[in-house]
């Protein structure tokens, strides 16, 4: 009948929609899930993950159903071309009615995806209302609790966490006006909090009503467990009577105390012929830890994944600081001995050294100590002997001079922050820290109201923007400079004799830093200024140099007997503080390099889903214009 045939002629149409709907899927899904959260591990352990996975599946049912009316329009094809007229909707029937019921399932999950929590990666990216300023990366302070203000269309919430510590914790919210007056339709709030990284959906807590904030605006207090450290997710929703409910998100950085943590280190000794191992860098590309040696032309290269040692030599003296172009993966050093910087290509097993020019005064060699490139083709040099500053360009091969002001300066420990514009500068001699901008040229000097900072050696930009500096003598510190408010706090050794050196960052924020004449090494919360030492199991370590990998554990180059260290940073809590964690595995040993890469995943299957979308619309024209004419062709001829 005719109810058939438009049924006929409606399968190929649908299926040019249906295809041009596909290949746009398969193309936006997976970029918006890459901005979302890049990490395929956090992805396929969340809840939101499962949902994915879900709507994959129901897709792909539908994809089933639509071959099984492909073959029903192909016979009824058939027959009209040998004069038939097929009972279609017989025929049609039952498989739409089961498309249409997966459809409905697919359309809940994807009502289930707008409304769940994202993976981890996601929950820093959305970066909740309030942060401290304290926090490396930002967040709130821990153990002394979160307060914060945060704003939605129509309402302000303040919401406090207490004490903002693994195990059982206090969320208090009041909600109020943009203005400060009390929302008289508020009925109540809604709390709930998760860590989609573990698995953990959001978990709706009872809420009781509190104390009155100045007796009128309403306040309401939940209890909450977290469990173990990470970024948790709380979300605060207020009830409203005459007026669309407010639903604030609040990223919760949960971190162990010092004492909680578990700083278990092993030991790895370098081969034979290494002569004095100094500084030890991560490479993120790759996963490896770079070495240099003091008293050898050489880089050593160590693998986490196998425990293996491989070396890099070139022509010169010694290698002394280090630091890895994000942009080819290349190895600079500094050859202080000779007065020269250079690289080592670790793609093509090749290296070489540059000359530095001439700098007045010409007969001193130039003691090039500190090297850091910047990633975009330039590579900076501090002189320390000659108050200078060098910018390599390695395309053009020219350098740019910048003269510290004033006399003795003693430029040290260097490091570019070309998101900021600036290159940081430790001046041992003046005991302050230099900022020269990019653009500009000018260097300016900042050191404490107090008086200058005792030799400045290191320097480390923490992800927030703030500087760790060490004081490098005997009585030292670690001194962390805020740029923003131009605050320097000082944290004493735990150690009155030892020279505190080269601070670095662990997983949970913490700053970990060498001791050099003594056998152990610093670490210091800055959240809540708890400092401690770690002992060095091997007695005259010598350890100077420091570096953190990609999941926050610390190695550490014992020069004195030749032995690489590193510091499995974990969560071990004492009883019912929480579930203990063990400390991450290195990179490439069940690590960060382990598992395939999103990209590596993804983009195959972005290009095949293009490809099949791409013939089933080609196809699907075709049958369309097949179905169209036999359709016509049978509009006049008797019923079969």
């Amino acid at each position: 009948g005719r109810g058939g045939a438009l049924m006929l002629a409606a399968v190929p149409r649908f299926t040019v929609l249906a295809a041009a709907s596909i290949g746009a899927v398969v193309v936006s899904g997976p970029l918006l899930m890459w901005m979302l959260d890049g990490d395929i591990g956090d992805v396929a352990g969340s809840v939101y993950g499962r949902l994915i996975m879900a709507k994959v599946g129901l897709a792909l049912a539908m994809v089933g159903i639509a071959a099984h009316h492909h073959r029903v329009r192909a016979a009824a094809v058939a027959a009209l071309g040998r004069g038939r007229r097929p009972d279609v909707l017989r025929r049609l029937g039952p498989g739409l009615r089961a498309e249409a019921a997966v459809g409905l399932a697919l359309i809940g999950v994807v009502a289930l995806l707008a409304n769940s929590t994202l993976p981890d990666g996601e929950i820093r990216a959305a970066g909740a209302a309030g942060s401290s300023a304290g926090y490396p990366g930002g967040g709130a302070p821990a153990y002394a609790g979160l307060s914060t203000v945060g704003y939605t269309e129509g309402a302000a919430f303040g919401v406090e966490v207490r004490p903002l510590a693994p195990g059982a914790n206090t969320v208090r919210v009041a909600v109020a006006g943009h203005d400060g007056a009390p929302l008289g339709d508020v009925e109540g709030v809604r709390v709930k909090v998760s860590n989609p990284l573990r698995g953990i959906s959001p978990i709706e807590a009872p809420v009781r009503e509190g104390a009155s904030a100045g007796g009128r605006i309403a306040t309401y207090e939940a209890d909450v467990s977290l469990g173990f450290p990470g970024e948790w997710q709380l979300e605060v929703e207020a009830l409203r009577s005459g007026s669309p409910n407010e639903a604030l998100a609040v990223t919760l950085p949960v971190k162990p105390r010092l004492s909680d943590i578990d700083a278990g280190i092993t030991e790895y000794d370098f081969p034979e012929g290494a002569g004095a191992p100094l500084f030890p860098l991560y490479d993120p590309a790759t996963g490896t830890i770079w070495i240099s040696d003091a008293s050898k032309p050489v880089v050593w290269a160590f693998s986490p994944a196998d425990g293996s040692f491989e070396r890099y030599p070139f022509d010169g003296r010694a290698s002394a600081a280090l630091d890895v172009d994000p942009s080819d993966g290349t190895v600079w050093f500094t050859d202080i001995p000779e007065g020269r910087f250079g690289y080592v290509d670790p793609a093509s097993n090749t290296s070489a050294t540059v000359e530095l020019p001439k700098i007045v005064p010409v007969p001193e060699r130039n003691l090039a100590v500190s090297i850091d490139a910047d990633g975009s083709g330039g590579v900076w040099i501090a002189i320390v002997n000659k108050d200078i500053v060098v910018r390599y360009d390695r395309e053009t091969g020219g350098f740019d001079l910048h003269r510290l002001p004033g006399e003795g300066a003693a430029p040290f420990g260097i490091a570019a922050d070309p998101g900021r514009g600036a290159v940081w500068i430790a001046q041992q001699g003046s005991g302050e820290i230099g900022r020269l901008d990019t653009a500009t040229g000018e260097i300016e000097g900042f050191a404490p109201a107090e008086g200058p900072l005792m030799t400045p050696e290191t320097l480390t930009v923490a992800p927030d923007g703030s500087l760790w500096v060490s004081e490098h003598q005997e009585g030292g510190a670690i001194t962390r400079y805020d740029p923003g408010l131009g605050s320097f706090v000082r944290v004493p050794a735990p150690d009155p004799a030892a020279f505190p050196n080269s601070a670095t960052l662990d997983r949970y924020g913490n700053v970990w830093f060498a001791m050099h004449t003594v056998d152990k090494l610093g670490v210091h919360d800055p959240l809540t200024g708890e400092v401690a030492s770690v002992p060095v199991p091997s007695a005259g370590s010598w350890v100077q140099f420091m570096t953190a990998d990609g999941d926050g554990n610390v190695w550490f180059v014992e020069q004195g007997t030749a032995k690489l260290g590193r510091v499995g940073v974990g969560y071990a809590p004492a009883a019912g503080q929480g579930a203990a964690e063990g400390p991450p595995a290195a990179a490439g040993d069940g690590g960060a390099e382990a598992g395939p890469r999103y990209s590596e995943v993804a983009g195959p299957l972005v290009a095949a889903g293009v490809a099949a979308a791409s013939l089933i619309a080609v196809r699907g024209v075709r049958e369309w214009r097949e179905t169209d004419e036999a359709v016509e062709r049978a509009a006049g001829e008797p019923t079969a």
